[in-house]
């Protein structure tokens, strides 16, 4: 855990960057085929190999572009619509000059700054979602929005999240 990072967080009033995000139908994510409910245990920008997470996107668009892997084994599926309360990582980047590493690749080592941010915020503070940029509809000059979901083992139910249509 980047000491730092850990700081910053902890010197700021997390509830100025928690956000409600309205799913009205259309947040999506690709799942893969037979296990929408299943987290990803597969490394990813906000987790590490073995850690739970649900990676969705603003539209079906931004979540065909943010699939690293395995695209053609994957189902798209639409979050049930509700509000998800989020950690603008944007905002808070944004806020204290930390733009870079929200839209870095695994190759500059800016994946291990985002799992930092995720895994403070949800060890220290209890929150399991971060809302952020996508990275692959920023290099096409557009804009998406992605959020991870990171819940906790006990915040499953026989390892799913019914969170999906």
């Amino acid at each position: 855990m980047n000491t730092n990072l850990a700081a910053l967080i902890s010197g700021v009033n997390i509830n100025d960057y928690v956000m409600p995000i309205e799913v009205t139908g259309n947040w999506v994510s690709y799942r893969y085929t037979g296990s929408p409910l299943t987290a990803s245990k597969k490394e990813g920008r906000y987790n590490e190999d073995g850690v739970n997470a649900f990676y969705l996107a603003d539209s079906q668009e931004t979540a065909a572009h943010e699939v690293r892997h395995n695209f053609n084994e994957k189902d798209l599926y639409r979050v049930k619509p509700g509000t998800i309360y989020v950690f603008d990582a944007y905002k808070f980047a944004t806020d204290n000059c930390l733009n870079h590493p929200l839209t870095g690749s695994p190759e500059d080592g800016s994946y291990k700054f985002c799992q930092d941010i995720a895994y403070c915020l949800t060890m220290d503070h209890g929150l399991s979602g971060v809302r952020y940029p996508s990275r692959q509809m920023a290099l096409k000059s557009k804009s998406g929005q992605c959020i991870v979901l990171l819940p906790q083992e006990h915040q499953l139910v026989n390892g799913e999240l019914r969170i999906f249509q």
